[in-house]
């Protein structure tokens, strides 16, 4: 589940809260295939019980039950910040509203399964320095591991949450400097010879 339906469908059309991205870091199909239609195809032929939705309303209808392969696309390119997101039935849904339907789908599996998630806005904030989305995304992050801790079982159950790289971004302040003892000595740009003065006066060094 994500977004970029504007990659798998030729020639895919944008509304006011879901545009097309003409960005050059995107791609917009423009070679006749609908990769969407071809992954229902693939599985109505093999028979297995398979269901696709591109909205809040069609997850929230969802018959899990008889659902065992999930294909959600609800964006033309990278889904909303969740500060942004269209919350209506026509809207995209939330990682949390994600990863509470994966789970459910994935768990009718006797034998176990993988799911792995990824907060990308929350990287996508970051390199455009946007500290307080950047927190929003944490937050909406830390609902949906919240969320998978709630409905599954820590008896068989590994949750692993972990960052693929760091970044230059940070949010620290600054510690008080030139306040100690002695300080006063300090006051302007200094010879090398009046510094090492100054430390051994501060030190008591030789008194």
């Amino acid at each position: 589940m994500g977004g970029g339906r504007q990659q798998l469908v030729s020639n895919a059309t944008g509304t006011e809260h879901d545009p097309i991205s003409l960005s050059p870091w995107t791609c917009y199909r423009q070679d006749g295939r609908n990769l969407i239609e071809q992954y229902k195809t693939d599985k109505s032929t093999r028979g297995l019980k398979h269901s696709v939705i591109m909205n809040n309303k069609e997850l929230a209808e969802l018959d899990v039950s008889n659902t065992d392969y999930l294909l959600g696309i609800f964006s033309n390119e990278h889904l909303s910040y969740e500060h942004e997101r269209n919350k209506g039935p026509e809207g995209m849904p939330s990682l949390s509203e994600m990863v509470g339907a994966a789970i459910k789908v994935l768990q009718k599996n006797k034998n176990g399964y993988f799911l792995m998630v990824e907060g990308g806005n929350l990287d996508m904030a970051h390199h455009r320095g946007w500290a307080k989305i950047a927190v929003n995304e944490a937050l909406a992050m830390e609902e949906a591991v919240q969320l998978a801790a709630d409905m599954t079982d820590a008896e068989d159950t590994l949750l692993i949450v972990t960052s693929d790289h760091t970044h230059s971004m940070s949010i620290n302040g600054y510690p008080d400097r030139g306040s100690s003892p002695y300080s006063h000595l300090f006051h302007n740009v200094h010879e090398q010879h009046y510094v090492f003065h100054a430390i051994s006066h501060a030190a008591k060094l030789g008194v």
